[in-house]
């Protein structure tokens, strides 16, 4: 790899591109299920204690007595989709039919309608592999083989 000289600009991150910034209103996502559509509003980035989040409320642990520790025996996929859907939405306008907002927490999520459920997911998994994509150290980016 070159060293590339680079002006004061070019060499400036914004903080806004590299942390989870909860003044962020988020990406907007419209969802369908049947002949409705909306819209919610996805942040761009989790933390790493939102991951950890995510992690322990799939994750189930047994304490092995012969080493005192935690053994990880069950890892539930679908509960770590719920729990990553309900932590990545910033904000939605769903309302109950006495207009008092539907609140986001994974009670909520889990009783979105399933094809809205995919549809999250698979927002979340194409940010998840952009991030990715960039960090592999063996996916080459550019047009040389």
């Amino acid at each position: 790899m070159a060293y590339k000289e680079e002006s004061v600009e070019e060499n400036i991150a914004f903080y806004d591109e590299f942390f989870c910034d909860e003044s962020d209103p988020g990406i907007p996502v419209e969802v369908q299920s049947g002949n409705k559509k909306a819209v919610i509003h996805m942040k761009r980035k989790l933390d790493i204690d939102t991951a950890q989040k995510v992690f322990n409320k799939a994750a189930k642990f047994k304490l092995n007595k012969s080493t005192g520790q935690k053994d990880l025996v069950d890892y539930d996929e679908t509960e770590a989709v719920i729990q990553s859907i309900a932590l990545s939405i910033a904000s939605w306008s769903f309302q109950y039919r006495d207009n008092k907002p539907v609140p986001i927490n994974d009670k909520t999520v889990r009783r979105l309608d399933a094809t809205i459920i995919e549809q999250l997911k698979e927002v979340l998994n194409k940010q998840t592999e952009g991030r990715k994509e960039t960090l592999d150290p063996f996916v080459n980016n550019s047009d040389t083989p």
